[in-house]
């Protein structure tokens, strides 16, 4: 869910043509922040599909684009996930540099999407796992 979540966000916000999809996911904490309500936090590896906007709920089916304008990139996101629901509290993508035509020093220009939840929604919680060894465990 919490990956489904930062996925969609980077879809939603993004102005290129085509979806992007996940290829890599590992779970770098998980802390409890009240009663089966826990904050997932993810780091994800996404790349650019052939898929057009507009068909977000056929992305299994999409193809990857391999050309040398294809976007690639990493995000980093905190999802709070309870019975139910996902919410979305941060997230962080970058382009990865090979990936865009112009190479630049500042990390800033290869900034894709930043998003922060309000301060009030970023409550600390008791942490479950740190690690993606730990979590990986803690999930199966």
């Amino acid at each position: 869910m919490a990956q489904t979540v930062s996925l969609a966000e980077l879809n939603r916000r993004t102005a290129s043509p085509f979806l992007y999809a996940v290829n890599g996911r590992s779970v770098q904490q998980i802390s409890e922040v009240g009663l089966n309500t826990f904050d997932v936090d993810l780091s994800l590896g996404f790349r650019e599909t052939t898929c057009p906007r507009g068909r977000a709920n056929h992305l299994g089916h999409c193809l990857d684009m391999w050309s040398p304008s294809m976007v690639t990139g990493s995000c980093s996101s905190r999802v709070r996930v309870s019975r139910g629901y996902a919410l979305l509290l941060s997230l962080h993508c970058v382009i990865d540099s090979s990936s865009s035509e112009s190479s630049s020093s500042s990390e800033e220009e290869g900034v894709l999407v930043r998003v922060r939840a309000p301060i009030a929604a970023q409550v600390p919680g008791i942490v479950l796992c740190r690690g993606v060894g730990r979590c990986n465990r803690l999930l199966w």
